[in-house]
């Protein structure tokens, strides 16, 4: 193995390998980790919509329950007068 003509020794070849299986080696973890980020980031997005749908859901729960009770009070006091 040569570089800029110059002969490269045993060793250099050596631990120029071990590096690139290091890097290749902590690319990979590296890869692991980022898959496992953006799943905890579907799962935060899932659990977030899921989360205003039910708020979504409740505040039109109460207003359909406060306008149904308003309703009916009007026509209890409409009886009593």
């Amino acid at each position: 193995m040569t570089s800029y003509g110059r002969e490269l020794n045993e060793d250099y070849r050596i631990r120029y390998s071990r590096c690139v299986l290091d890097l290749d080696s902590m690319n990979k973890e590296m890869s692991l980790y980022l898959e496992a980020i953006q799943q905890y980031c579907l799962d935060v997005r899932n659990r977030t919509s899921v989360a205003l749908l039910w708020a979504l859901l409740s505040v039109h729960i109460l207003t359909f329950c406060v306008t149904s009770t308003r309703n009916r009070l009007h026509q209890i006091m409409e009886q009593i007068r």
